[in-house]
């Protein structure tokens, strides 16, 4: 991804996504300033921050105003299923675009959520599987994140055993709660 700046200047200046990317994009028929598209986009063996995946899948149409994407994500045991919109009066890459996104994870560990979420784990031991929802909101420059675990058990955090839990997490304007 990193040597296809034309498809790398959609995405949040402080978001780093590698790997192997293939894919359409289909510019259908229109006027430039509707710009009406859809497309398709595989990114395997990648990571987003120092996330690994084993496969991505982007899906979205629309035109330039506004697009709905569908997102899947894959990791060993781990499926995301996201869907939503992105727009705005401009267009739907602007800073200011309005996103929408939301759906179901399962089956992620609880150590792999630390590192999507930035967490260090250091040397802690952090075990445990968690069933949950994410969703995005906010503006493209400045994003909402919220994630709902509705299903984690056998949590471990070093000697500390959580045989089930329910959580619920948000990050915005730089402040988690």
């Amino acid at each position: 991804i990193a040597e296809a700046p034309e498809l790398k200047q959609f995405l949040p200046a402080n978001i780093n996504v590698t790997g192997t990317l293939s894919g359409d994009l289909v510019l259908k028929k229109g006027t430039l300033d509707k710009l009406p598209m859809k497309g398709t986009f595989v990114v395997v063996n990648g990571s987003i921050q120092t996330y690994d995946f084993d496969r991505v899948e982007l899906a979205f149409e629309g035109d330039k105003a506004k697009i709905f994407p569908s997102f899947s994500l894959t990791r060993d045991q781990a499926h995301y299923k996201l869907s939503g919109s992105l727009g705005s009066d401009r267009a739907f890459w602007d800073p200011d675009s309005q996103i929408t996104i939301n759906g179901p994870f399962e089956n992620e560990r609880l150590a792999n959520l630390f590192t999507l979420l930035g967490f260090e784990k250091g040397n802690h031991k952090i075990l445990g599987q968690l069933d949950g929802n994410i969703a995005l909101s906010g503006t493209l420059s400045n994003p909402s994140v919220r994630f709902d675990l509705n299903k984690a058990e056998n949590l471990r955090y070093d000697n500390n055993i959580i045989p089930s839990a329910e959580l619920h997490f948000s990050y915005a304007d730089k402040k988690a709660n």
